[in-house]
């Protein structure tokens, strides 16, 4: 059967989650992988106090510096450090570094995909010849860009006492979130 091209969940990340980034279509399809790329959204619920995330990569960022960062195990420091709040909305397109220390609850939607670039140092057991392929490939994954940044800026029209705010939107999905302070008829027909 046909593969729902969508992946929606709510995360707990009261604990940590790793250092990583996700393929793009294109870089998928070239590595021979199953599955497409993987561009995902997070759109904050509730955040623990003083709760960051690590999204994007701080201004002056090379590859070369990626490449040694995940060889020591730096690289969420040359990544941007965002302080997150409840409504906060986050599109990752495929290839963004992102990493959280934990104590945010937030609504998840990506390409339903299970592609999966790890930034963290390669295992010291494989020989170094292994250990430079594993980082090279990682590199090659991550998109760097000065000036980027993940955090979206919602827009919001208003109908009457209503509010209808497109959160963030993509080639793969939006998120949109309505405000009802009035009744208001929805018509769900498929169309836009």
């Amino acid at each position: 059967g046909t593969r729902f091209p969508l992946l929606i969940k709510f995360l707990d990340a009261s604990s940590t989650l790793g250092e990583q980034a996700h393929h793009s279509d294109a870089l998928a399809a070239e590595e021979g992988l199953n599955d497409p790329g993987k561009t995902e959204a997070w759109y904050m619920l509730r955040v623990r106090d003083g709760a960051t995330i690590h999204v994007g990569n701080r201004p002056g960022v090379t590859a070369d510096k990626v490449r040694a960062a995940i060889f020591d195990g730096t690289i969420k420091d040359l990544m941007q450090e965002v302080p997150v709040a409840p409504g906060d909305g986050f599109l990752l397109y495929a290839g963004t570094m992102h990493y959280s220390a934990g104590g945010v609850l937030f609504y998840e939607i990506m390409q339903n995909s299970d592609v999966y670039i790890g930034l963290r140092a390669p295992n010291p057991a494989l020989s170094a010849a292994e250990r430079e392929a594993a980082v090279r490939r990682a590199v090659r994954g991550v998109h760097i860009e000065d000036g980027f940044s993940a955090k979206t800026t919602p827009v919001v029209l208003g109908s009457g006492a209503n509010q209808r705010i497109f959160i963030f939107a993509c080639r793969y999905f939006a998120l949109e979130r309505l405000n009802l302070m009035a009744p208001t008829m929805v018509t769900c027909n498929g169309k836009r």
